[in-house]
């Protein structure tokens, strides 16, 4: 067995393959560096009716997996799950990169403890210039591994790209119920996680990098409203998740929304009607410097 497969989902990302295959020569298949673990690179055709323009060099070290058909982000990262030999996962988008290097210390570190979830640190830069860091206190760094942050707050994960998940601990549940609309399927795979109690270890290392290229779907408030219907009714038809869960995120959904619209008045509505969730997210911006509704160089922040 392997011991990292990173798996690409790939939608008509010509423009991405430089930027892909100089990312991965520079620390996988570098011959000059002795890489501790063993890596392999899936990418996921999830545009089959366009030609991928990819070289020789890529054609020898990267796998190419083809959908028949164009299936969503969702199917294509459990299509590529079906072919990886790795002990542990990396879903990686086709416009990230990552510091492969601090990837391998992040598993070292802990390797030999019964981890599910390595969550790492990472950098967004934004259309202005300026860059941040994803987590920049304690706080925030503590809570992006308690499940009542993802029901109270948001997804606190930005990108599955920031982590290395246990290959074995995946839910059956993900797997299965692939998501009509896209745009939310890695929450879907939290929530599903910390329901069944796996455990979510957070490293300091800047990992994974994000560029805003102004083609995130947490852009269009209309696709996402959906894609959080969608991943309640997948939880509601999930044997055993559990309905007081359900209720909770239903609710944080329905006030998230509220401050996505930018309506004035609904906004102190849903703020007044769930005074707690008010009080838990104003607790959290301060905290953090931030708000989680925040929209930061024109992208939405989940």
């Amino acid at each position: 067995m392997l011991d990292i497969s990173i798996i690409i989902p790939f939608y008509k990302g010509n423009n991405y393959l430089k930027q892909i295959e100089d990312n991965l020569k520079q620390f996988i298949f570098n011959s000059k560096i002795q890489n501790k673990f063993q890596f392999e690179v899936i990418i996921v055709n999830d545009s089959p009716n366009v030609e991928m323009k990819i070289n020789e060099w890529m054609r020898q070290n990267v796998q190419i997996i083809n959908n028949e058909i164009n299936s969503g982000i969702h199917f294509s990262r459990v299509h590529g799950l079906k072919y990886a030999k790795g002990k542990f996962i990396q879903f990686m988008d086709q416009d990230d990169s990552i510091d492969f290097e601090k990837l391998e210390l992040s598993l070292a570190s802990v390797i030999d403890s019964n981890v599910d979830v390595i969550v790492n640190n990472g950098k967004l830069e934004f259309f202005d210039g300026t860059s941040t860091e994803i987590y920049s206190n304690l706080n925030y760094k503590k809570s992006v591994l308690k499940e009542s942050s993802y029901l109270n707050i948001r997804d606190l994960i930005v990108s599955p790209g920031q982590c290395l998940i246990n290959k074995s601990s995946i839910p059956m549940a993900w797997k299965k119920n692939i998501m009509q609309v896209s745009g939310t399927d890695d929450y879907l795979l939290w929530l599903l996680m910390f329901n069944e109690g796996n455990r979510f270890v957070f490293c300091d290392n800047l990992v994974y990098f994000h560029s805003n290229s102004g083609e995130n779907l947490s852009l269009d408030i209309s696709n996402w409203k959906e894609s959080l219907a969608d991943l309640e009714r997948i939880l509601a038809m999930t044997p055993g998740y559990p309905q007081n869960k359900l209720r909770k995120l239903h609710r944080l959904n329905l006030y998230k929304l509220a401050f996505a619209e930018h309506n004035s008045k609904k906004k102190l509505t849903m703020s007044v009607k769930n005074f707690d969730l008010f009080i838990i997210n104003v607790v959290f911006r301060i905290s953090n410097g931030s708000s989680p509704f925040k929209i930061k160089g024109g992208e939405y922040t989940k």
